[in-house]
C-alpha cells in the first residue's frame, strides 16, 4: 500500500457499512466510513491516533476486498501486509503486524482485547511470543480451547518464520 494512493469503498465495502453482516472488527469498520475516495492513505493516517492499528485495519480492508486503490482492482498476495506502506520491512517490522493479522481474521469483533497484549509487547519475538502465551490463556479462558490451541500453533509457526529471517 503506497500513503499516495486514493482509497475507495468497494461494493463489498458499502455492503458492509450498510448490513453491518460481516462484523468488521470497530477499528476497521470506523476507517471504512472514512474512505471516500478523495483521502489518500496518508490523510487517512493523518486523522489516527493510533496509526498502526489503522494502517492493519486499511491492511485488512485491502485484503478482504472491501476497499481498492483508485478504484482499481488489487490481488493481494502473502507479502501484501508485510510490505506495508512502501517502506522495505527490516527484521522483525512485521511480526505485530503479521500476528495482529491473525488475531482479527480468527476472532473478528472478539479481538480487541487481544490485540491490546499483542501491541503492549515488544516488536521482537521473544516479547510477541509471552504476548502470543498471554492471549491463549484469554482464548482458553473466554473463547475456546480448541481456538486457542489453534491460535497459539500459528502464531508459532508466525514467529519461528520470522526467527528464521532475522
Amino acid at each position: 500500500m503506497q500513503p499516495d494512493w486514493i482509497l475507495e469503498k468497494t461494493a463489498a465495502g458499502r455492503e458492509a457499512l450498510v448490513s453491518r453482516a460481516h462484523h468488521l472488527p470497530a477499528v476497521a469498520r470506523g476507517v471504512l466510513v472514512l474512505i471516500n475516495g478523495q483521502r489518500t492513505v496518508s490523510a487517512l493516517l493523518d486523522c489516527a491516533a493510533d496509526k498502526v492499528r489503522w494502517q492493519e485495519a486499511l491492511i485488512l480492508l485491502l485484503e478482504q476486498g472491501y476497499i481498492s486503490p483508485n478504484g482499481g482492482a488489487f490481488e493481494p498476495t502473502p507479502s501484501a501486509g508485510a510490505q506495508g506502506f512502501g517502506a522495505p520491512p527490516s527484521p522483525g517490522m512485521d511480526l505485530r503486524a503479521d500476528l495482529s493479522r491473525l488475531v482479527t481474521q480468527m476472532f473478528g469483533q472478539s479481538a480487541d482485547k487481544l490485540l491490546q497484549k499483542l501491541h503492549a509487547a515488544d516488536n521482537v519475538p521473544q516479547s510477541q511470543m509471552a504476548a502470543v502465551e498471554s492471549c491463549t490463556k484469554y482464548i482458553r479462558l473466554f473463547i475456546d480451547e480448541k481456538k486457542a490451541n489453534e491460535f497459539r500453533d500459528k502464531a508459532q509457526t508466525l514467529i519461528d518464520g520470522m526467527a528464521g529471517v532475522s
